[in-house]
């Protein structure tokens, strides 16, 4: 009970506060409503004594034109829509006819003062009536009487005016006082609040604050481990990526190495035969032995030789150039502008070798050329993982029969790049895993769990493009990989 004292304190406080804020400013409001009325009245008293002026300028101009001119049809008209005005703003100002939205109230004064100008308008009014009338001689008389009436009412209507203009004076103080009690009076509720309140909060938060500091320093230092801790995983996931890398380019060399024996195999046996051919041919010549159907059988088997030499190398030395091209690329990753197309070329036939002995198939489904500005050492590891994982998981038997298909779809600002296979495909519960670090379900494969997620990692954070699978038993798989140009 004693701890919630303050607080029932603080409450009451706020609301004599937000009751005094209230009033003031509903005191505000009203004020600057009744100057804005105050206003439209003087407003319309004014244009009441201009428009009476202007019904006595009409009469003295009807006396200096002749009946039935066009001028005096024109000042007639004038008269009319003065008349009228005249008539509604006098009804306005007594409070018998609104003015927009408001209704004039006026003060006993004001209402005494416009019974002493009731006659004198009653005058006017009427004689203007008969002018509009033109009731023969009457228009003299009618002349007269306004004439002689419009300077008693204009005196009549400067004292209303002056009248209104000392009652919006009085309020204005009388509003004046009110804010000014009211300010004093949220004076003393904040001192109040100051005192009681505030100041012995204030001390019981000193207090908590010293104790949180406590705390929060416990807290930095278990967070600076904990950090410290994030960094050296962090560090170690760095260094297990580019591990991944590493061993990928170094599984590639070891089945390229293998696939470059044949060829050069093939050579160098060709180059052996063609030597012994030669050598025979050389004895023959040198003993004077050399027949016509000896030298276009020596012509016949080096011409064979040559070509099959020739084209061995020319594999072997492609197959050397297509996988250094992709490594330097892997390895240094920088930007430049390149063809997609033939990029995709050289990492398929680097990864030709995977294919041997086996039943599956690559299949290239792309654009005659497709240049663009990025970086072609992340593509190249991008499909080398994604190729070796379906070789890897989706193909457990690699005698059956198989197609792995790489396609490229050009837009106008992004581009696709598909990844699909035939094989086992991956079990619906397993997806939302597959590019999570370390998962794998072909660990007894000699599988890092690494591949995807390098992949994910690579096409998100370094081409800033999304990557999505869609996967079903028996099915198959099929990345997605949409990169913004």
């Amino acid at each position: 009970m004693k701890g919630s004292t303050p607080l029932i304190f603080y409450l009451l406080a706020i609301s004599l506060l937000v009751l005094s804020s209230t009033l003031a400013y509903l005191l505000a409001r009203q004020g600057l409503e009744d100057r804005e009325n105050d206003a439209r009245v003087v407003n319309l008293a004014g244009r009441q004594r201009m428009l009476s002026q202007r019904i006595a300028k009409d009469c003295l101009k009807l006396q200096g034109n002749s009946a039935g001119s066009p001028e005096q049809r024109e000042i007639l008209d004038s008269l009319d829509r003065s008349l009228q005005e005249w008539q509604q703003a006098y009804l306005q100002l007594r409070g018998k006819t609104p003015i927009g939205d408001f209704t004039v109230q006026n003060s006993d004064e004001v209402n005494r003062l416009f019974d002493n100008t009731e006659q004198t308008f009653q005058a006017i009014k009427n004689a203007a009536i008969q002018l509009l009338k033109k009731q023969g001689s009457n228009s003299q008389e009618a002349m007269g009487a306004i004439l002689e009436n419009e300077p008693v009412f204009l005196g009549n209507m400067d004292a209303i005016v002056l009248r209104y203009q000392n009652e919006s004076t009085t309020k204005i103080k009388q509003l004046g006082q009110l804010e000014t009690f009211i300010w004093l009076f949220t004076l003393l509720l904040l001192g109040l609040e100051l005192s009681f309140i505030f100041i012995p909060l204030h001390r019981r938060i000193n207090r908590a604050m010293e104790d949180k500091i406590e705390q929060n320093q416990l807290l930095l230092e278990k967070q600076q481990a904990l950090e410290n801790s994030l960094a050296q995983m962090q560090q170690m996931q760095q260094y297990l990526l580019e591990a991944e890398k590493l061993a990928t380019l170094g599984e590639t060399v070891g089945v390229i190495t293998h696939e470059i024996n044949t060829p050069i195999g093939i050579a160098v046996t060709a180059a052996s035969s063609l030597q012994e051919y030669t050598q025979g041919f050389v004895v023959q010549y040198e003993q004077q032995q050399l027949r016509k159907s000896s030298l276009e059988a020596y012509v016949g088997q080096a011409q064979k030789g040559c070509n099959l030499i020739l084209g061995n190398l020319e594999k072997a030395a492609q197959l050397l150039q297509d996988y250094k091209t992709v490594a330097v690329r892997q390895l240094s990753r920088q930007q430049e502008r390149f063809d997609l197309s033939e990029l995709i070329r050289q990492v398929a036939n680097t990864l030709g070798p995977y294919f041997k002995n086996t039943e599956i198939e690559l299949q290239l489904d792309l654009p005659e050329r497709f240049e663009i500005d990025s970086h072609p050492g992340i593509f190249a590891q991008v499909l080398t993982n994604l190729v070796t994982n379906s070789l890897r998981h989706g193909y457990p038997d690699k005698t059956k029969k198989g197609t792995i298909a790489i396609r490229l779809v050009p837009a106008p600002d992004h581009f696709i790049l598909q990844h699909q296979d035939d094989g086992t495909g991956i079990p619906a519960d397993l997806l939302p895993q597959i590019f999570e670090p370390f998962f794998s379900t072909g660990k007894q494969k000699g599988g890092s769990g690494l591949g995807l997620s390098i992949v994910q990692n690579l096409v998100v954070k370094q081409l800033g493009g999304t990557i999505s699978c869609q996967s079903e038993i028996n099915q198959g798989v099929l990345f997605d990989i949409n990169i913004p140009i």
